[in-house]
C-alpha cells in the first residue's frame, strides 16, 4: 500500500481537465484537416476590405469565389451555372472551419451562416463614399478596384 495521499479531483479540476484534453484534440483535428497552406487570411489580401474578425477562409473558398475578377454577365451567369454546387459544398466546409476553428463574429458569437448577395446599396452608398479617395489613387495609378459582398 502506498503512503502517498491521493486528494480527489475537485470538480472545477475535472472539468479544467477536460477542457484542456479537448483543446487539444480541437487543435488537432484543426490542423489535421485544415493545414495551414489550406487556409487564406483575408486581411492578407491587398485589394480586399475585410470587416468580420472570422477573416481566415479555406482556400477551395477562396479559390471559387474569384476575388479580384470582373465579369460581364455572361460570366456571371456561367459561374453561377457551373460553379453553384460547388460554392454550397465550400460554404458547408467553411462552416466547419470556422466551428473547429473557434471563429468569432463581431459580437463574439460563433460564426454560423454565410451570406451571398448581390445587393450594391452597400457598395455605392457606404462603402464607395468612405473609400472614394483610395479608390481614386488606385485608379490613378492604373489600378482595378474590385467589391465583393
Amino acid at each position: 500500500m502506498s503512503s502517498t495521499l491521493r486528494l480527489p479531483f475537485t470538480e472545477q479540476a475535472c472539468c479544467l481537465q477536460a477542457q484542456e484534453l479537448f483543446e487539444t484534440h480541437r487543435l488537432r483535428q484543426y490542423n489535421h484537416f485544415y493545414p495551414e497552406d489550406n487556409r487564406v487570411n483575408l486581411r492578407t489580401e491587398p485589394r480586399v476590405e475585410c470587416r468580420t474578425n472570422a477573416s481566415t477562409v479555406t482556400s477551395n473558398l477562396h479559390h471559387l469565389l474569384k476575388f479580384g475578377s470582373t465579369w460581364d454577365q455572361r460570366e456571371f451567369d456561367n459561374f453561377l451555372e457551373n460553379s453553384l454546387d460547388d460554392i454550397v459544398k465550400a460554404c458547408s466546409e467553411q462552416l466547419l472551419f470556422w466551428h473547429i476553428s473557434g471563429e468569432t463574429n463581431n459580437y463574439n458569437e460563433p460564426v454560423d451562416h454565410i451570406l451571398v448577395w448581390s445587393n450594391t446599396d452597400y457598395f455605392w452608398f457606404v462603402l464607395l463614399p468612405r473609400s472614394t479617395w483610395e479608390i481614386h489613387f488606385f485608379l490613378e495609378d492604373g489600378d482595378r478596384v474590385y467589391f465583393l459582398e
